[in-house]
């Protein structure tokens, strides 16, 4: 079976006892040296704003994304790009592996909750934290109460052509696209899944992290312009 982008590990159920919760299935295999030295440039460096934009929204079909609050990355945070009508919110997340892009769009829930996750993280890769401490301080947020958690399965979509991805070679390019719903300590069992398929898979199984991974046929559309 296939690895996840930017994971060594199989698509399959991960416990929750692994030793770092796993907040994202593109997450680098790099050291934490490397990362915190080749990421912190990466956001400092800026897509122009237009483009960023675009290529926000391709993440979703257009009755999701048309309405949807934008963010782009301004210097070192998070900013609104273009306000917001349907409770949708969209943006390019960096990081995960120098280079990359993971464009995003969440629905009203996944916008109450993982979203500031997003925010957060972004702020301690720019304190200099390496990745374990980021997953350690994320996780320990969420149990305390600080980062909440979805009441409902929260929808995220990354159907665009403009993934840049790690790739099992190691280099950047689209993978799948997909749909995520993130549904606290989901576990495959709670889904009928004897086992993950390349169709269907639980991530980060039994984990506050937990969701369902759904590949869907086609990307949003040709690359924006």
């Amino acid at each position: 079976m296939r690895n996840a982008p930017g994971t060594d590990t199989p698509n399959r159920c991960l416990s929750a006892s692994a030793p770092a919760l796993a907040l994202t299935i593109f997450a680098a295999t790099l050291t934490a040296t490397e990362a915190a030295g080749q990421e912190d440039a990466w956001f400092y460096r800026q897509m122009p704003e237009a483009e960023e934009v675009a290529l926000a929204r391709s993440a979703a079909p257009p009755s999701v994304s048309d309405r949807a609050e934008i963010w782009v990355i301004r210097r070192d945070r998070y900013e609104v790009a273009v306000p917001g009508a349907n409770g949708n919110a969209c943006l390019v997340i960096r990081g995960g592996f120098p280079g990359s892009l993971a464009p995003t769009c969440y629905d009203a829930e996944a916008t109450r909750t993982i979203l500031p996750m997003e925010f957060r993280k972004l702020e301690l890769q720019l304190e200099g934290n390496t990745r374990p401490e980021i997953f350690a301080i994320l996780a320990q947020e969420m149990k305390d109460g600080a980062l909440p958690m979805p009441i409902r399965p929260a929808m995220a979509y990354m159907m665009s052509p403009g993934q840049r991805l790690r790739q099992e070679d190691g280099g950047l390019g689209p993978w799948q696209p997909h749909i995520m719903l993130y549904t606290p300590f989901l576990r495959p069992e709670d889904m009928g899944l004897a086992e993950n398929s390349e169709h269907v898979m639980v991530i980060n199984g039994g984990s506050p992290r937990a969701f369902l991974m759904v590949l869907v046929p086609s990307f949003t559309g040709p690359m924006p312009s």
